[in-house]
């Protein structure tokens, strides 16, 4: 992915408009400080849309920096968001200090399957690569990596977990 999409995901994202798979991969630990250059891109091109319409005080330029206003404060936590991850102290679910009862409903399902991922781990593992088989597309390297390792850690924790090969 270039640069530029890479910037558009995170605008889109911010606006609540990614799909979810790459919304949750932006916040991916290794992708952190691309994700911090395109906010910072982001933000730039933000001020330059509120400097574009500063003088202007018709009804489309009032809405115009509300929207930008809006975007740049959700930015403004995606970058504590992408800083914390850098700092280990994050989570891959955005989850929104005050938000609608929606958001923190939207929130809430995504930590649970976060946290049901991670307490069944290796039956994720082997369904995921089942999938993958399934749809005729190649395992990635990096879940073929773990998936012994998965299905080793769900065997001494006396989980049953079939392989699919």
């Amino acid at each position: 992915m270039t640069d530029v999409q890479f910037a558009d995901l995170v605008v889109r994202d911010a606006s609540h408009r990614a799909p979810r798979v790459l919304a949750r991969a932006l916040r991916d630990v290794s992708l952190s400080h691309r994700w911090i250059a395109a906010i910072k891109w982001a933000q730039r091109d933000l001020e330059g849309e509120l400097r574009d319409c500063a003088g202007r005080r018709d009804s489309d330029a009032a809405e115009r920096r509300a929207r930008v206003e809006a975007l740049r404060e959700v930015l403004a936590g995606r970058r504590r968001e992408a800083a914390a991850l850098i700092a280990g102290r994050g989570s891959c679910v955005p989850v929104p200090a005050a938000g609608s009862e929606r958001e923190l409903r939207r929130a809430a399902g995504e930590l649970a399957v976060d946290r049901l991922i991670e307490a069944h781990r290796a039956e994720f593992t082997v369904l995921l690569v089942e999938e993958f088989e399934r749809l005729g597309v190649a395992v990635p390297g990096r879940v073929a990596r773990h998936l012994e390792r998965h299905v080793a850690e769900g065997a001494a924790a006396g989980i049953p977990v079939r392989v699919v090969t």
